[in-house]
């Protein structure tokens, strides 16, 4: 809201322990603890809640594949749009709808697109522009210089050391 912009996001995707989800931990690390990365292991409402909790925010989602196939491209509309599905009360008048306003950095071996296709559903021009897919394919995974360690994989180590003990705790 402070910068005036509608939600949205980049979704990183790439081989496995290439670094995407230390990414997700740096990103998060600027904004919060642990509790910054969810996961995309929830249901449609679960993830509508997350987006509220986290309005005005960012929502880092970890592993696209843990979240079912038929519900992945309703969720980037949802959660880009800034609004949740209307539903009923008890007696079957309207509730009140949740709104929000997040930045997502999302992450997974796949893409967005081929999640959706997945479900059985055709990817849609206006989810592919709401969450951004960026491969995660550089000379060592996600990084271009492993400033002095031996592999993408003890930089990544690092990184995650480095923002554990900011924390002090793990991950």
């Amino acid at each position: 809201e402070l910068c005036g912009l509608d939600g949205g996001g980049i979704h990183l995707f790439g081989d496995s322990s290439t670094g995407k989800t230390t990414l997700l931990d740096v990103a998060r690390s600027v904004w919060g603890g642990k509790s910054y990365r969810r996961s995309w292991r929830a249901t449609a409402n679960g993830l509508e809640g997350a987006a509220a909790l986290f309005n005005d925010n960012l929502l880092c989602l970890d592993e696209v594949s843990e979240c079912d196939p038929h519900e992945v491209g309703g969720v980037v509309y949802s959660i880009s749009n800034g609004i949740g599905k209307q539903r009923a009360d008890r007696g079957g008048g309207a509730r009140s709808v949740m709104r929000w306003k997040c930045f997502i950095l999302s992450n997974g071996e796949r893409t967005i697109e081929t999640s959706i296709r997945e479900g059985g559903r055709a990817a849609k021009a206006g989810q592919s522009v709401r969450l951004l897919d960026i491969p995660v394919a550089r000379k060592f995974g996600a990084f271009d210089e492993l400033h002095g360690l031996t592999s993408g994989a003890a930089l990544s180590d690092r990184i995650k050391s480095i923002t554990a003990n900011h924390y002090g705790h793990a991950g």
